[in-house]
């Protein structure tokens, strides 16, 4: 499996498997955790909810995430740079794979996945040598990270709008896995028609449920989860993609005026380092 990762993450897309598993496992395990969670961690740039506002330890970041007057500048017009940094949100994947790969103490495969990316780079950079010119060659380049935002849009759009909770908020015990899950995920309706678009990431309640099932179960499970859903009085939240994406956008401007109306409580030279380069 870990081969098979990293053939297809750093070698075919520039991103290290190490550092999506880092992530992606902490988001799973605290989804929509203001402290927790690394993908609703983006100050200085966003902020998806007022509990932003007062300075918060991330312990996946294991710092302090502080809300100083640059970071209430930048959200207080997120809602209107939220698609331009989508647009180029792919960068900065490279940027956090290289980070982790270099500072953190324990990497399994490290050199492996260090070679993998240079190998990256060099498809990449033979593929782009058969175009005409340098100015097409970084056309290419933009256009096709351009479209690839698109994917970090749609991931937004299944958590941005949703609860967002102080500390871990799960107990392991009775429901809260559940209940949590279903506060914090939001579905997109889909059909036969636009089912490859999403590629399966529109079933996010039922992955977030069952995080190891097979994508081409999910649409199964989806009836099986609203049934239960409704069988125990739980909300199931689905909406269709123009919807999801009005509700958040809708959530960045309430949050930017918030963050316009308000005053600066703590500020830290470093924080514009840590906003650009910091994991997350």
């Amino acid at each position: 499996d870990s081969i098979i990762g990293i053939f297809v993450g750093p070698l075919l897309t520039g991103v290290s498997i190490s550092w999506w598993k880092s992530s992606h496992n902490m988001h799973h395990v605290s989804t929509n955790s203001a402290h927790f969670d690394p993908d609703i961690q983006h100050l200085p740039f966003l902020a998806v909810s007022e509990r932003f506002f007062s300075s918060i330890y991330s312990y996946y970041h294991k710092r302090e995430l502080t809300f100083n007057a640059l970071a209430r500048f930048l959200v207080s017009y997120q809602h209107i740079v939220f698609f331009p940094l989508m647009a180029f949100a792919r960068f900065n994947l490279y940027v956090q794979s290289w980070l982790l790969l270099l500072t953190e103490s324990y990497i399994q495969h490290r050199l492996v996945e260090i070679f993998a990316l240079f190998g990256f780079y060099t498809w990449l950079g033979f593929l782009i040598s058969f175009l005409p010119s340098n100015a097409v060659r970084i056309m290419f380049i933009l256009v096709s990270h351009v479209v690839a935002g698109i994917l970090h849009v749609q991931i937004c759009i299944s958590h941005f709008s949703m609860e967002i909770v102080d500390g871990a908020n799960f107990s392991g015990a009775g429901d809260a896995f559940v209940r949590h899950q279903l506060a914090t995920t939001l579905n997109l309706e889909s059909n036969a028609l636009n089912e490859w678009f999403f590629g399966g990431l529109q079933y996010q309640v039922e992955h977030h449920l069952f995080p190891r099932m097979p994508r081409h179960n999910l649409r199964r499970a989806r009836e099986i989860v609203r049934t239960f859903c409704k069988e125990h009085d739980l909300q199931y939240n689905s909406m269709g993609w123009w919807e999801a994406l009005g509700s958040v956008v809708r959530t960045l401007r309430e949050t930017a005026h918030k963050a316009a109306s308000g005053e600066v409580v703590d500020v830290k030279e470093t924080a514009l380092w840590h906003g650009l380069f910091a994991r997350g």
